[in-house]
């Protein structure tokens, strides 16, 4: 889990997975990709 201060959001440890070379840094949607990981 991510915990952000500043706003108080958590945020869950399944919305970061992902699968094959992408990335690191993204200001793309991630929730699209993390469904699609799951998936697998």
């Amino acid at each position: 889990m991510l915990f952000e201060e500043s706003s108080g959001i958590l945020l869950c440890g399944d919305l970061f997975t992902q699968t094959g070379n992408a990335p690191a840094i993204t200001g793309d949607d991630i929730v699209g990709p993390a469904i699609a990981a799951e998936d697998l």
